[in-house]
């Protein structure tokens, strides 16, 4: 688990941690960051123009390791000069402070800020079938309007009263920040304020997320300095040199491979991996190879469901982002791995607007294919998007809507068996569950096919 937060100034940060549920056998304790990172851009803007230079503040991202599989902890972050309030105390002294730091009135005399996290539920056993209850929150291109903060008051409320999601999976264009970075710090307040302490994020990078620097023709790298995903190695970037676009829908340029660009994480009986449509994905890529080798490791026993989430739709049936350079080379690469091993559910976003398909592989129905769902539809100030087909669907097509902001949540009931619900906001109290759909998993080892 990573905690993440920023600070005006460079400081030593900490996080102080105290587990719920194990106070006894899972001692207070005290980890410090040693990742802080900052970044200095002159993005291009949405009109072509060069912005002004922006320094981001010192972003921190501490890891925590060493806790309790399912379990509930606190957590509160600080810089190691506010804590020790400059006396120098012993770190022996360190759980002293913690615990009464834990009050209102500790919080405000050591400038603490925090929140709470269940970590993900242990593992089934070697050879286990791995019929745990686990529950995820699926969005896209969220974006930061009245539509945004609807629907992550939503899905924040659902988590509050229901049984609480493990993540929140994010398909990509998260802040819609389009190179004025100011933007970024005002999303992150928004989630912040509504779900971040406490819910736990996992994001993949859309074409929002590229916001090319006009000066340097860097790329990613405000996604890549705000976030630290479990990454496999540090990241690699080419410049996107031909790129005179912020966030361009096509993208072929550059290269962003392996911190935060792809990651695989595993929640109990689901796998994750978090792909990317806006870099090399070819026959033989890193992304490729990464890929087949995680691909070709998940035991279906402890790990049952296989979810792929990457931005940019293999199967699309809306008008927008048809027949785009970067999905067609990533699903010429990427579909016959899909299908060799049996990935569940492919969730993407880019369009704005909800689908669902019926099992597929190669363009033609087959049992053996996955799902796709496009979940794009969460709220960005770009509005909605429109049919392909503005007549009739396409035969592969389970359900499709362009009314509607939402999102959605997929609910692993067992080994063999989830719930997916797409949820649409019907105002800012109220939400109505549009598609409900109990899904099969043919290829978990529980399934006896």
């Amino acid at each position: 688990m990573t905690v993440t937060f920023s600070t005006s100034e460079t400081c030593t940060p900490l996080v102080l941690l105290y587990s719920v549920d194990h106070p006894i056998r899972d001692k207070a304790r005290v980890v410090f960051g040693d990742d802080t990172r900052q970044y200095t851009s002159n993005n291009l803007l949405r009109d072509g123009s060069i912005a002004d230079a922006y320094t981001s503040d010192w972003i921190h991202h501490v890891r925590v390791q060493g806790l309790e599989p399912g379990s509930l902890y606190h957590y509160y972050c600080a810089c190691a000069s506010y804590a020790f309030e400059e006396d120098h105390v012993g770190v022996s002294d360190m759980r002293h402070l913690l615990l009464a730091s834990i009050t209102e009135e500790g919080l405000v005399k050591h400038k603490l800020n925090g929140g709470s996290f269940r970590t993900a539920p242990r593992p089934s056993a070697k050879g286990v079938i791995n019929n745990a209850f686990i529950e995820f929150a699926l969005c896209g291109d969220i974006g930061q309007t009245a539509d945004s903060r609807s629907t992550l008051q939503h899905i924040a409320k659902r988590h509050d009263d229901g049984n609480g999601f493990a993540a929140i999976i994010h398909a990509g264009d998260l802040s819609y920040a389009d190179g004025e970075q100011s933007r970024w710090d005002t999303w992150l307040e928004l989630v912040e304020g509504i779900f971040s302490r406490r819910i736990p994020l996992l994001p993949s990078p859309g074409n929002h997320e590229i916001e090319t620097d006009g000066v340097t023709k860097d790329i990613f790298v405000p996604y890549q300095t705000r976030f630290a995903m479990p990454e496999i190695r540090p990241f690699e970037m080419e410049p996107a040199m031909l790129t005179n676009a912020t966030t361009p829908s096509v993208f072929i340029d550059g290269r962003y491979d392996w911190g935060n660009s792809f990651y695989a994480t595993t929640y109990g009986p689901a796998c994750i991996l978090i792909l990317n449509s806006y870099t090399a994905s070819h026959v033989g890529s890193n992304q490729y190879q990464w890929l087949e080798s995680e691909l070709q490791a998940i035991d279906r026993r402890t790990t049952p469901w296989v979810f792929v989430v990457v931005h940019c739709p293999m199967y699309n049936t809306f008008a927008f982002h048809q027949n785009e350079a970067q999905t067609n080379e990533f699903k010429e690469a990427m579909e016959p791995l899909f299908v060799k091993y049996h990935v569940n559910l492919v969730f993407s976003g880019h369009e704005h607007a909800y689908m669902m398909t019926k099992n597929i592989a190669y363009g033609i129905l087959n049992e053996d294919g996955p799902r796709y769902i496009i979940i794009g539809d969460g709220g960005n100030r770009e509005g909605h998007g429109s049919y392909f087909n503005p007549g009739k669907a396409e035969e592969w097509v389970q359900k499709r809507d362009i009314s509607s902001f939402g999102f959605g949540v997929v609910s692993i009931l067992n080994s063999t068996h989830a719930e997916w619900n797409w949820i649409k906001n019907v105002d800012t109290m109220t939400t109505e569950v549009v598609h409900n759909m109990i899904l099969t998993n043919r290829f978990s080892a529980g399934s006896g096919s």
